[in-house]
């Protein structure tokens, strides 16, 4: 790999102190040097994204090395809401007309299955993190009004996602809300975004995985038996696998005819 400058693109993730990071059990100790062991898998984020994708990896067995430019979860990851949606950002009927009925339907679903399946690791991990499932409320606005919103309750509810259409009357009586309408649904939930992240990062050590920080990632380059990583003070590493977390910070030597992208 060349010696070059760290192309990294580098942004201010947020202002000020989030809230969540003042809260306990929000942090997590990380190793100040690189291993000499090699890894299967080298994931690059300490942030909710990495957590989760070093969580199921150590899981299934795999020896995992996760670094971070910064300290583990003081990323973006700090300044997420608590808000764990299931309501992906284009309603379901609006999906179905762009990519189709199947794929619409499936990717919906999968949305639901994705929150049920992290408040269920939540509770299994035992993590500290106040997670809850909770309802939502979507409401009619400029984009969907009341008839668009009944069709589509009418469509998630086609494929067994509950999904109840309150009038103006029902959310004035239940919420005190003035609105023509809204869809009322069960199938999100909340939690504190620092703390899940560091009880995840958690459960990976207690896999023999290993954190790392800081450490910056500058290149990249495919090997015939896996992928080596280059440090920004001139370390190289090799895994088998590399997976990059890196939010809206990214190495735009990922893209690579073997790279896959994916939204976590």
């Amino acid at each position: 790999m060349a010696k070059h400058k760290a192309k990294t693109r580098k942004d201010d993730l947020r202002t000020g102190t989030p809230f969540w990071v003042k809260t306990p059990h929000s942090a997590v100790a990380t190793e100040p040097r690189l291993p000499r062991d090699r890894f299967d898998v080298i994931v690059v984020g300490a942030g909710i994204s990495g957590g989760l994708v070093a969580e199921a990896l150590t899981r299934a067995g795999k020896s995992v090395l996760i670094l971070d430019r910064r300290p583990a979860v003081r990323g973006s990851t700090p300044a997420s809401t608590a808000m764990i949606q299931h309501e992906i950002d284009v309603p379901l009927t609006r999906l179905r007309k762009k990519i189709g009925k199947d794929h619409a339907d499936r990717a919906w679903l999968r949305s639901v299955r994705a929150v049920e399946d992290l408040v269920a690791l939540a509770g299994r991990l035992k993590l500290d993190c106040q997670m809850r499932a909770k309802p939502a409320l979507y409401l009619a606005g400029n984009e969907m009004g009341a008839r668009a919103l009944a069709h589509e309750a009418k469509a998630r509810q086609e494929i067994g996602i509950r999904a109840d259409y309150l009038k103006r009357a029902d959310l004035m009586d239940r919420y005190a809300m003035d609105r023509p309408a809204a869809i009322w649904s069960e199938a999100s939930a909340s939690a504190n975004p620092a703390q899940l992240t560091a009880g995840l990062l958690q459960a990976t050590l207690s896999q023999k995985a290993r954190i790392v920080s800081p450490v910056e990632i500058t290149d990249m380059a495919e090997l015939p038996s896996g992928i080596a990583l280059a440090t920004a003070k001139g370390e190289v590493l090799v895994a088998e696998h590399a997976v990059f977390c890196t939010g809206y910070e990214y190495l735009p030597q990922m893209k690579t005819k073997s790279h896959n992208g994916a939204g976590v």
